[in-house]
């Protein structure tokens, strides 16, 4: 997609032409509506229907979750709409202790790109599910361009920045990190999909990394985790778990369907046990044009059926199911040497 940049004094908002819906474009001098109409003043644009702002200063709200709490007072779903758009502007917005941004069915949630509009949050919970994340996903419901950060709170087993349990759900350029280092032992999530219903998910061209502080005690390490019969696609990401004393392990697939296009995994062993790329148990995996980068195993498989085409396996492979159950073609080492799974 062509993108067209323009400065709209929005309290020095810059947007950009990917945040709209169709219909509505950005040239040079101002705002195409789908009225036909064209914007060019400095002042705060004119929006489209069931779309949202959510500002520091000069929004309609100040805080993404109260924005999304009172979505029904700025998006018609049902009656006007068949999707709404929450824009948040440049900026970090600090969500309260165990507060959690809960999306809705259809309506996106827009920032203006990974290093602009940042949304940091302190959840936690007694397991990996909906009750430790800092956001819940939600069926035909995008999350784009932004960073997340989830840095925990004190006496909470696990830590997860975005849980979803829907299908068609999709994550588009956004930086998460789940990391606590309290005084007590945390699981860390970055994403978690998870449950037979989140299917059709797809993240693409994102950044994730969970980091855990062994001098503390932090257990386990997962960059994204795939379980309970989910599908999910990942397009062009970077995924890294580093610092746990139990279990580093950056993608995990757990009896679910996992396809893994163009990623960069790496993990690093920190404590007594074990650090994986990718370790897939019980599912289906196929692995394209990857990289995977482990100090223990850059491939776990306890599962038949998996294909692992063009990819650099930098670190050992451990393989209960071997060829011909699983399929390796044109994989290898950080020194071109074949690798056989």
């Amino acid at each position: 997609m062509s993108r067209y940049w323009l400065t709209l004094f929005f309290g020095g908002l810059l947007l950009s032409s990917s945040a709209f819906a169709a219909g509505v474009g950005l040239g040079f001098g101002g705002i195409s509506l789908p009225d036909g109409t064209f914007q060019s003043t400095a002042a705060r644009p004119q929006l489209p229907p069931d779309t949202a702002w959510v500002a520091l200063s000069g929004g309609d709200y100040t805080n993404p979750v109260d924005a999304m709490t009172h979505w029904s007072d700025w998006c018609g779903l049902g009656s006007t709409a068949t999707r709404c758009t929450l824009l948040i502007a440049p900026g970090t917005y600090e969500l309260l202790k165990d507060q959690q941004l809960v999306m809705h069915e259809n309506v996106d949630i827009v920032g203006m790109g990974m290093e602009s509009t940042q949304i940091v949050g302190r959840a936690g919970g007694t397991t990996s599910g909906e009750g430790s994340a800092l956001i819940l996903g939600a069926s035909e419901a995008t999350l784009r361009d932004l960073s997340v950060v989830n840095a925990g709170v004190d006496n909470a087993a696990n830590v997860t920045g975005i849980y979803n349990k829907y299908s068609s759900f999709s994550i588009v350029r956004v930086k998460l990190t789940a990391s606590f280092s309290g005084s007590n032992g945390t699981d860390n999530y970055g994403i978690v999909n998870e449950g037979a219903n989140a299917v059709n998910v797809t993240f693409d061209d994102i950044k994730v990394w969970s980091i855990g502080n062994y001098a503390v005690g932090s257990k386990k390490c997962f960059g994204i985790w795939n379980k309970g019969y989910a599908k999910l696609e990942i397009n062009h990401a970077e995924v890294q778990a580093t610092g746990c004393n139990d279990d580093n392990t950056a993608i995990q697939n757990t009896e679910g369907t996992l396809r893994l296009v163009n990623v960069d995994a790496e993990a690093y062993f920190a404590g007594d046990f074990r650090a994986f790329a990718v370790w897939n148990t019980q599912g289906t995996i196929t692995i394209l044009d990857s990289t995977l980068n482990s100090t223990y195993r850059s491939l776990g498989i306890d599962s038949a059926s998996d294909r692992i085409i063009n990819t650099q396996l930098d670190g050992s492979v451990s393989d209960t199911f071997p060829s011909p159950s699983t399929q390796c073609r044109g994989t290898y080492d950080d020194n071109l040497t074949k690798v056989d799974c």
